[in-house]
């Protein structure tokens, strides 16, 4: 969505339905071993917060992982943030465990479905 809206602002002819739309975890991490883990602790306690979700709301239309800040965005972008109140009352949460469910034989569903989308643009 934060590159449909970059784009629509600049004229493209866009639209964008948030009806049964998929709302997603994304995650920050420090990995094992990391030489600056302190400081990377410091940056994601800083960046979680209300105040700099809100700002990178407002840079990007990317939904904020606090949602605290959706307090504290301009309520004409409350209508383009994923998870936004009003908007993921028609989103729904992207089902990571059937994703990875194994069928009989022995793939994931993901799988499955990579392999039937690489079908189909493969014709």
């Amino acid at each position: 969505n934060g590159r449909i809206f970059a784009a629509k602002a600049k004229g493209a002819p866009l639209a964008l339905s948030w009806e049964q739309s998929l709302l997603q975890y994304d995650y920050w991490v420090i990995v094992k071993g990391s030489p600056n883990k302190e400081n990377a602790a410091k940056f994601l306690a800083y960046i979680s917060r209300p105040e700099p979700q809100a700002t990178f709301a407002e840079a990007i239309s990317y939904g904020p992982v606090n949602n605290d800040a959706f307090k504290l965005v301009p309520k004409e972008l409350l209508d383009i943030l994923p998870g936004a109140p009003e908007l993921a009352k028609k989103q729904v949460f992207q089902d990571y465990d059937w994703w990875n469910k194994t069928g009989a034989d022995g793939r994931t569903n993901y799988d499955v479905a990579l392999q039937r989308c690489v079908a189909l643009l493969s014709q």
